[in-house]
């Protein structure tokens, strides 16, 4: 008979999210660092702009009135239960309380420790999708009633959808993978993905992925002479392969494929590359359940030839961003997807300007986005604010290597601007001199306003 306080802790825990989604062993740990708390009725947990906690938590019994002050006015804006989460913004943020929190009646609540579910949260990822919207739903207007009792997500909230956005329901994938061992050869390889009627294979070892080879594979290694076709597919394969977990939503797939740049996620038993694989899903099982999802948005971002193509690409993103919000899909995945989309456009704009000026840049450079677009945040069609840092180069050099940048920035900025992003009324632009420099004058200016600091 189970009689530690641990394992009572536990026992209450793993009924409820996100602890019912890590392993026993790892709640455990978790139950046996629990601070346990009580509050009389009406006692203060923590009060508006309060320095945060080492705790979130959780209710063991009783309930929890949130508040918050506007304008000296007392808003309640939720009671909390057994179960329920509360006090997350250290967790996310580490920021002070932005609302206050007392106990309802007589309360027990389950300190949590922020600094273990650091770690809870970097292995487990459906533990920080969870804490994440139920994060996220907090920026909601709290004194809408549409909204009233919504405060707190949970897991039904994120999986299911009802009508028609499909970002959080489970992806579907091929569950029966086509695979090959490493000393096979390429053209074993193709007759099995011609036999299958597919356009990639995996190559595992002991069931465990370790490369894949596409058509584009077969078509860039193959076709062009760098590799003959008896040639094993060890030698050809990309290695490693970028990989997920079983029951991976729509949008969690649109941001791995994005991100990385792929076309095929190893769906594998515990996400990593280290267990067998059980699934493999492209872009085109995306593609077939959304008409105007990312990855088709991505695709034309790609293949457009022209800013104002650009711009009708980005129209649609804005379209899909009101879908989102109005489906209430937790803001966490919107602002992933459409800060992807907005990179997107910004590097084939950089790319078109490159070809109509017709030369490539002299040295290396990168094109820095600063605001909102550097902080992932740009939802809306803001104002430009970007800048410019090339390679160090030779005193005689240095005129005609910056004015190559300042013209590529000047298009860049123009084709920007065209898709919908207005010009910044402060001139914080790549296209103004002072923002493009090289990494020697930009030591040397972040140098100047830490030492002397003026507005």
């Amino acid at each position: 008979m189970k009689n530690t306080i641990s394992e009572r802790i536990s026992d209450f825990l793993k009924n409820y999210p996100p602890f019912n989604l890590i392993s026993t062993a790892t709640l455990l740990e978790v139950s046996q660092n629990v601070e346990i708390q009580y509050f009389e009725k009406d006692q203060i947990i923590f009060s508006q702009n309060d320095n945060p906690h080492e705790y979130f938590y959780i209710i063991y019994q009783g309930s929890v009135r949130l508040y918050r002050f506007v304008e000296n006015e007392k808003h309640i804006l939720d009671i909390c239960d057994e179960g329920d989460l509360f006090g997350l913004r250290p967790l996310i943020m580490n920021e002070n309380y932005v609302m206050g929190a007392s106990a309802n009646e007589e309360t027990i609540l389950y300190g949590i420790p922020i600094a273990l579910f650091h770690d809870i949260i970097l292995n487990y990822p459906k533990v920080s999708q969870f804490l994440i919207a139920s994060f996220a739903t907090n920026t909601r207007e709290p004194f809408s009633e549409k909204h009233k009792g919504k405060l707190f997500a949970n897991i039904s909230a994120i999986q299911k959808i009802e009508h028609g956005f499909s970002e959080i329901q489970s992806a579907n994938y091929n569950k029966n993978p086509i695979t090959c061992s490493p000393d096979t050869s390429v053209q074993t390889a193709c007759l099995i993905m011609t036999k299958n009627i597919i356009n990639s294979i995996i190559i595992t070892d002991n069931n465990m992925p370790i490369g894949i080879i596409t058509d584009k594979d077969i078509k860039t290694k193959i076709g062009t002479g760098l590799y003959k076709i008896n040639n094993k597919v060890s030698d050809i394969m990309t290695s490693p392969v970028v990989t997920f977990q079983q029951n991976i939503s729509v949008a969690e797939a649109q941001i791995k494929l994005l991100k990385h740049k792929v076309s095929h996620l190893c769906i594998t038993k515990d996400g990593t590359n280290k267990s067998e694989i059980v699934g493999v899903l492209t872009q085109q099982d995306l593609i077939l359940t959304q008409g105007n999802s990312p990855s088709l948005l991505i695709k034309e971002i790609k293949n457009a030839k022209d800013a104002e193509t650009l711009k009708h690409i980005r129209t649609k993103a804005s379209d899909l961003t009101k879908g989102y919000l109005e489906q209430e899909i937790p803001i966490y995945f919107v602002t992933k997807v459409i800060s992807e989309i907005n990179t997107a456009i910004t590097k084939k704009t950089i790319r078109l300007s490159v070809l109509e000026i017709g030369k490539e840049p002299p040295v290396k450079f990168s094109w820095l986005a600063l605001g909102s677009q550097g902080r992932k945040e740009q939802l809306l069609m803001t104002d430009q604010d970007n800048a410019l840092v090339f390679e160090n180069v030779a005193p005689a050099d240095y005129n005609r290597v910056k004015n190559y940048f300042l013209e590529l920035a000047e298009k860049v900025t123009q084709k920007l601007n065209i898709v919908g992003f207005d010009y910044c009324p402060a001139n914080i632009m790549a296209s103004n001199q002072k923002w493009c420099i090289s990494l020697e004058e930009w030591e040397q200016q972040f140098e100047e306003w830490i030492t002397d600091p003026i507005p």
